[in-house]
């Protein structure tokens, strides 16, 4: 008898499975990698148009007669007077920090309030005061037919610090420097079936005639991402004190403390990697991590829950001891944010 032998070839049961596993385990890593990417290139999106977005806010601020009027009663002389003012009693820093500027502010007008109106009053009545509402500063304009996609908010500040020794005796104008801050649009906005997005921010009333806001807020101050609630205005989260990461006896001081009079909402907000926090001298920082070590002197959970890594790190001139690894301020100093990251944070100086 002969038997005649034949050489087979396949896959065993054991290599097709492990080859399935390592499929499944590379498709879901491609799929894990999707979000990124889409989000990646929303927020280059939203960082090219958020600067163009910023310019044109430039020119509706720069075109405003009302604001740029050469009187002293009104518009950006009242409130450059004002600051100057202020900051001129402030000896240890010659600056008006953000709590300061918008009480100082509040009393020509409510600089925003929870509608969101950007108001300076005018000492020549009403017909003379400035008065930005929010449909007045969302781009697209509802007016276009496009869809609105940012809205933009201005902070004005001094430019430079007050260093004089003597108080002027008639008011004078000094430059001001005019943060912007480009936020997207909430995404939840309901818009009725016989309205546009445009219709619907223009007319700040959503198809039941409830407030509706380019950006809204909770009662507790975080987004409520829908328009309603109130208009999401600025916080403005309160620097105790600066230190260099791992307790290094070198560089720049990019951890720094929020404490004081910081409320959960301000920390909340500020504690968001990527947001944008900006001074009264115009430095804006971005959050770029959440610190997980402190330096020598701190070393409680309840202070790294306070702290954020920031890019670039605070100037020396505002620490006490910039010779140390960690320091606390010269002066109290708050920064300035929104509750949403914004899209971009960019600024321009005004001068007579």
């Amino acid at each position: 008898m002969r038997q005649s032998a034949r050489s087979t070839t396949g896959f065993t049961l054991v290599e097709v499975l492990l080859g399935i596993i390592i499929l499944a385990l590379g498709l879901l890593g491609l799929a894990a990698v999707f979000p990124l990417v889409v989000r990646q290139q929303r927020e280059s999106q939203d960082t090219v148009v958020g600067v163009a977005t910023g310019k044109g806010a430039e020119a509706v601020v720069a075109g405003n007669t009302a604001l740029n009027s050469p009187l002293m009663s009104g518009g950006w002389g009242k409130v450059s007077w004002e600051l100057y003012k202020r900051a001129f009693n402030n000896k240890n820093s010659g600056r008006v920090q953000w709590d300061e500027a918008f009480q100082q502010l509040g009393t020509l007008g409510a600089i925003y309030n929870d509608t969101g109106e950007f108001r300076v009053n005018s000492d020549l009545g009403l017909l003379n005061d400035v008065l930005i509402k929010p449909s007045d500063r969302v781009i697209p304009s509802t007016g276009s037919g496009a869809t609105p996609q940012f809205v933009w908010d201005i902070a004005p500040s001094l430019a430079a610090p007050v260093t004089a020794t003597q108080l002027p005796a008639q008011p004078v104008f000094q430059p001001l420097r005019v943060t912007v801050f480009v936020r997207r649009i909430d995404p939840g906005i309901r818009v009725p079936s016989n309205k546009s997005l445009g219709q619907v921010l223009a007319d700040g009333r959503d198809g039941q005639g409830r407030p509706v806001y380019p950006v809204g807020a909770n009662s507790d101050g975080t987004p409520s991402l829908d328009g309603r609630g109130v208009y999401a205005g600025f916080l403005k989260p309160e620097v105790t004190r600066a230190y260099r990461r791992f307790g290094a006896s070198g560089g720049a001081f990019t951890v720094i403390e929020l404490g004081g009079s910081t409320t959960e909402a301000e920390l909340g907000a500020a504690r968001q990697v990527s947001q944008q926090l900006v001074d009264v001298d115009g430095n804006v920082y971005t959050v770029v991590a959440l610190p997980d070590e402190t330096d020598q002197d701190y070393s409680a959970q309840t202070v790294l829950r306070r702290c954020v890594v920031i890019a670039p790190g605070l100037p020396a001139e505002y620490l006490q001891s910039p010779g140390s690894t960690g320091s606390p301020l010269r002066w109290q100093m708050r920064l300035l944010c929104t509750p949403q990251i914004p899209a971009a944070v960019t600024s321009f100086v005004v001068r007579r």
